[in-house]
C-alpha cells in the first residue's frame, strides 16, 4: 500500500524545523479525512504521496520550496522521483506555477477528490491511478496536462495561444461532515460559507467559487454549543459573518470570540446593533480603497464621513474600562498600491485618519487597527491585468512618518503612533514582487523587470491579450468577457 503524509508549509517555517506541525484550517481537515479513511499519515520525509498545504496563495513558491528542502524533498517536480506531490486551494489561480512544484492540483473543493485519492490508496491503487484518476477528474489538474503549452517569449505572463479549458472549480462542499478547526491562538473555526456574496474587482474569492451558506446550521449550533461548554472560543469561517442568516441567534448565547464582516453589512444599523449587543473582542472588515474615489472605482462606495459615524456606532465596544468582557479591538484593511492610485487618495486617507475631525481626534479608548495590505492583482480577478506600481511604499512611510513626533516614538510605539490608533504596514516591494510572480506564473526576475516602476502598467490592453492569460486553463465561474469588461470600467473611473 502506498504511504501517505501532509506536509502544512506555514509562514512560521524554522530552520530546525524537520517535520513542519499541521496548523491550518485545510492542513486539519485533510488529517480529519486520512482519520476517517483509516489510514495512518507517515512523515512528509518518508511517502510515496504527499498533500501539500501552503498559507495561502502569498509565498507559495518560497514557503513550499523551504519546507520541501528542509525534508530532502526535491522541490522541481521535473526531476523529483518521489513523492507523487498534491496540492489545493487559492493556487489553483496559477496552475501552471503550482505544477512546477505539486503534480497534481485540486480545483475549488476538493471532497470528493480527496475521498477518492484516499479510497485509491486504501483499496492498494498505485500512483499511476491516482495520475489517471486527477486527469479524467474534471475539477483536477495533472501536470502532464499543461507540458505542451508555451510561454509567449515577448510577453511571459501570456501563453502563445488562449488555452482550452481543461478543469473547473468543483463546487460541492460536504457540510455534514465538517469538524471544528481550533488555531494556535485557540480558537476554533467552523466553517460557516464559502465564496462571497459580493463581487470586488480586486479579490479572487468570488471569482474561484460559487456563493454558497451552509445549509446545515442545527449542526454548526450544535458544535458551537459543545465548543462553549467546554470554554472554547468560535469563530466563523466566512468572508462576511453579517450575511449569514443565523448570525443573530449565535451572538445571543455569545460564543463568537471575533468575526470578519464587509462594509456592506457594517453598513446596516441592524448588523452593527447585533455585534453591539454581546461585543466581541475584535471586528474586523475591510474598508478596501485608502480613498472615497478607490472604493466607488473598486464598488465599494463610502465616505470617510460615513465611515467615521460607523465607527461611532460602536464607540461603547472600545469602552474596556467599563466592561472587561467587551470588545476591545476594531480592526479596518485597507488596500494601497490600487492601480492608478494616486496621491490625492492619500492625501483623502490622511484626511480620515489625521484631519481635523479624523480618526485619530475621536478615538479615546480601546483600539482601532488599520491594517494595510499592498494590493495583489490576483487571478481571475477583473484587476489581475494591472502591475502594481511601488508608488505606494514611499508614500506609505510618508503617511507612518506623519503620524510620529519622532524616530524615537516610532521606534518605541513599533509603528503606533496613538495609544488607540495603531498602524500596520503593507508588504515591502521586494516581497509584494515575489507575490506578484507567483501569481504571474513569473520568474522573480521578469517579475522585477515589470514591477520596478512608479506607474501602472496594462498586461491586456485588449480582450484577446486576457484570453492568453494561464489561468484561463480554469473555467472560472464568471466568465473572462465579464471580467475584462469590469477591469476596464475601473480603469476608466480612475483615468478620467
Amino acid at each position: 500500500m502506498l504511504s501517505m503524509a501532509i506536509l502544512d508549509c506555514n509562514s512560521t517555517l524554522k530552520d530546525d524545523d524537520h517535520f513542519v506541525e499541521i496548523t491550518s484550517v485545510v492542513g486539519q481537515w485533510l488529517r480529519y479525512e486520512v482519520e476517517k479513511a483509516g489510514l495512518i499519515a507517515v512523515s512528509p520525509a518518508d511517502c510515496d504521496v504527499l498533500f501539500l498545504v501552503h498559507s495561502g496563495e502569498l509565498d507559495f513558491r518560497w514557503n513550499v520550496r523551504e519546507g520541501l528542502k528542509r525534508l530532502g524533498i526535491e522541490w522541481d517536480a521535473e526531476k523529483r522521483k518521489r513523492p507523487y506531490i498534491i496540492t489545493g486551494g487559492a493556487v489553483d489561480t496559477a496552475p501552471f506555477m503550482a505544477l512546477t512544484i505539486a503534480d497534481g492540483l485540486a480545483v475549488g473543493e476538493a471532497y470528493t477528490f480527496v475521498r477518492e485519492v484516499l479510497r485509491i490508496v486504501k483499496t492498494g491503487g498505485d500512483v499511476q491511478d491516482i495520475r489517471a484518476y486527477i486527469t479524467a477528474y474534471p475539477h483536477a489538474l495533472e501536470r502532464q496536462q499543461l507540458a505542451d503549452f508555451e510561454a509567449d517569449r515577448d510577453a511571459p505572463w501570456l501563453l502563445t495561444s488562449a488555452p482550452p479549458a481543461l478543469a473547473s472549480p468543483d463546487p460541492y462542499v460536504d457540510w455534514g461532515d465538517m469538524p471544528a478547526f481550533v488555531s494556535d491562538d485557540n480558537v476554533a473555526r467552523l466553517m460557516a460559507s464559502k465564496g462571497c456574496h459580493l463581487k470586488c474587482t480586486f479579490c479572487a474569492t468570488t471569482y474561484r467559487q460559487t456563493y454558497r451558506v451552509n445549509d446545515r446550521p442545527d449542526i454548526l449550533v450544535q458544535q458551537m454549543r459543545e465548543l462553549k461548554a467546554n470554554k472554547q472560543g468560535v469563530s466563523f469561517i466566512t468572508n462576511d459573518a453579517g450575511e449569514l442568516p443565523f448570525l443573530e441567534d449565535v451572538v445571543n448565547e455569545g460564543m463568537l470570540q471575533f468575526q470578519s464582516m464587509t462594509v456592506k453589512s457594517m453598513r446596516d444599523p441592524h448588523t452593527r446593533e447585533i455585534i453591539t449587543r454581546r461585543p466581541l473582542k475584535i471586528v474586523r472588515f475591510g474598508v478596501e480603497g485608502i480613498s472615497e474615489r478607490i472604493r466607488v472605482a473598486f464598488g465599494k462606495s463610502i465616505s470617510n464621513a460615513e465611515l467615521l459615524d460607523l465607527l461611532h456606532d460602536l464607540r461603547h465596544i472600545y469602552n474596556a474600562e467599563q466592561d472587561k468582557t467587551r470588545a476591545q479591538m476594531v480592526r479596518l484593511f485597507f488596500i494601497v498600491g490600487a492601480p492608478y492610485e494616486d496621491e490625492s487618495d492619500w492625501d483623502n486617507l490622511r484626511e480620515f485618519i489625521l484631519g481635523k475631525n479624523g480618526l485619530a481626534k475621536q478615538v479615546e479608548q480601546g483600539v482601532v487597527q488599520l491594517k494595510f495590505t499592498a494590493f495583489n492583482p490576483q487571478p481571475p480577478t477583473p484587476l489581475m491585468y494591472f502591475v502594481p506600481s511601488r508608488a505606494y511604499w514611499l508614500r506609505y512611510q510618508q503617511l507612518e512618518n506623519s503620524m510620529v513626533i519622532s524616530r524615537a516614538e516610532r521606534e518605541q510605539h513599533t509603528g503606533r503612533f496613538s495609544n488607540h490608533v495603531w498602524v500596520m504596514s503593507p508588504r515591502s516591494p521586494k516581497n509584494h514582487a515575489r507575490d506578484f510572480a507567483d501569481n504571474h506564473q513569473l520568474t522573480p526576475s521578469q517579475a522585477n523587470a515589470l514591477f520596478n516602476t512608479y506607474k501602472t502598467r496594462d498586461l491586456a490592453p485588449t480582450v484577446d491579450h486576457a484570453r492568453r492569460f494561464g489561468c484561463e486553463v480554469i473555467r472560472w465561474p464568471i466568465p473572462l468577457e465579464i471580467r475584462y469588461r469590469a477591469s476596464r470600467v475601473y480603469q476608466k473611473r480612475m483615468t478620467t
